[in-house]
């Protein structure tokens, strides 16, 4: 880049331009300020996708959900059946005839809080004596 020298004249001052130095404006944090159609703007721009904070996706996508979702339901289902199975297998005779006695005969308030209590022992017993064998 050539320097150039200002030519001195008898009569001519020498010329010098101000500098300009470039005008910033005061940055003051936001106080109480109204709300400017560009910080609208800034605050309903998207953003990229951040990592969720707290527990994983299970499932990455929603049909992979759907999928499971629907082999638990079709294995919740199928241990029902068994279950229901091996309860109808241990249904002695006696049970079954004493069901049908029942709903051949009309009872007292006292007779069915009788019964229920009956069953309430008998279904305690049970999951007692299930307890039990877990814990062998």
């Amino acid at each position: 880049m050539p320097i150039v020298e200002p030519v001195m004249g008898p009569t001519s001052e020498p010329v010098v331009e101000p500098v300009v130095e470039p005008t910033t404006e005061p940055t003051t944090e936001p106080s109480a300020e109204p709300l400017t159609e560009e910080t609208i703007r800034e605050a309903t721009t998207p953003r990229p996708p951040t990592p969720r904070q707290g527990r994983p996706r299970k499932y990455y996508t929603e049909e992979e959900a759907k999928d499971m979702a629907r082999l638990q339901r079709k294995q919740f289902k199928q241990r029902l059946r068994e279950k229901q199975r091996a309860f109808k297998s241990g249904i002695s005779e006696l049970q079954l005839s004493a069901q049908k006695m029942l709903n051949k005969v009309v009872l007292s308030k006292e007779d069915l809080i009788r019964i229920i209590e009956i069953m309430e022992n008998g279904i305690k017993e049970q999951t007692n004596e299930q307890t039990t064998e877990i814990q062998n």
